[in-house]
C-alpha cells in the first residue's frame, strides 16, 4: 500500500500531527532548558545559605538565561495557537506573505536539522488572495519538507512572491546543485489533492532552480464546493 496520502483530509491529518510533534519537541527542549537554568539558580541559593561566594553576574546570566527561553516558548505557544486557528475559517481573504513567513516559523525547526536557512520576502508585501488556509499552509510546508530533505549542505533558500494578473505565485529558489525535477516530482506525488483543492498548480523551471506554486488570487464557486474527503 502507497504511503502518500491520497486526499486532501489524509494530508492535512499528516501535517497536523507533524507540527503537533515539532511544536511540542520545541517545548520541550526549552522547558528543559528552564530546568536545567532553575536547578543552578538552586544550587547558588544553596551555596548562599552556607555562605559561599556568588557572582551577582552569574545570577543575571542564569536569570536572562531563563527569562529568553520563556519568551521562546511563549513564542512557540503564540504559533501553536495561530496554527491551530487555521481551521476556523475553511475559506477567506489571507495576505499571502504573511502565511508564507508563518509556515516558515512553524519549519524552522525541520529548516535548522536539515542546515537550511529560510530567506522570507520582505514583510512590506500586502498581496492578498483568498483560499484555504490550512490547507496552503499543509501546501506550503510539502514543498519545504521535499526542498530540505534533498539538501546534504548548509543551504539558502530563497523565497519571493509574484503578483500575476489572476494569479499569485510562490517561488522557491533552489541551490544550482539541488536536483530540481526530482524534488518537484515528490512534491507533486503528495500534494495533488491539496492542488486540486486549492485549484493551484505546481511549475518548475529547472535552468533557474526554481520551484513555484500558482494560486488563485478568488476561489470560484466550484473551488468553493469541492470536499476535502
Amino acid at each position: 500500500m502507497s504511503s502518500t496520502p491520497n486526499t486532501a483530509g489524509q494530508c492535512g491529518l499528516t501535517f497536523f500531527g507533524c507540527m503537533s510533534a515539532s511544536i511540542s519537541h520545541e517545548l520541550k527542549n526549552a522547558l528543559a532548558i528552564i530546568n536545567e537554568q532553575a536547578g543552578l539558580l538552586e544550587d547558588l541559593a544553596y551555596l548562599l545559605q552556607k555562605g559561599g561566594p556568588v557572582s551577582p553576574d552569574r545570577l543575571q546570566t542564569l536569570s536572562g538565561s531563563i527569562l529568553r527561553q520563556v519568551k521562546r516558548a511563549d513564542g512557540i505557544i503564540k504559533n501553536m495557537n495561530r496554527f491551530a486557528h487555521s481551521i476556523d475559517e475553511p475559506i477567506k481573504r489571507v495576505n499571502l506573505n504573511d502565511m508564507l513567513c508563518f509556515t516558515a516559523s512553524l519549519s524552522t525547526r525541520l529548516a535548522s536539522m536539515k542546515c537550511v536557512t529560510l530567506k522570507t520576502p520582505s514583510i512590506e508585501n500586502n498581496l492578498e488572495i483568498q483560499t484555504r488556509p490550512f490547507f496552503l499552509e499543509n501546501l506550503i510546508w510539502i514543498c519545504f519538507k521535499h526542498i530540505f530533505n534533498a539538501r546534504e549542505q548548509p543551504r539558502d533558500l530563497n523565497l519571493s512572491l509574484e503578483n500575476r494578473e489572476s494569479h499569485a505565485a510562490i517561488c522557491f529558489q533552489l541551490e544550482d546543485e539541488t536536483p530540481t525535477p526530482i524534488i518537484f516530482q515528490h512534491i507533486l506525488e503528495e500534494s495533488g489533492p491539496i492542488l486540486c483543492l486549492l485549484h493551484a498548480e505546481l511549475h518548475e523551471n529547472p535552468e533557474n532552480h526554481l520551484i513555484y506554486l500558482m494560486l488563485p488570487k478568488k476561489m470560484d464557486d466550484g473551488a468553493m464546493r469541492t470536499s476535502i474527503e
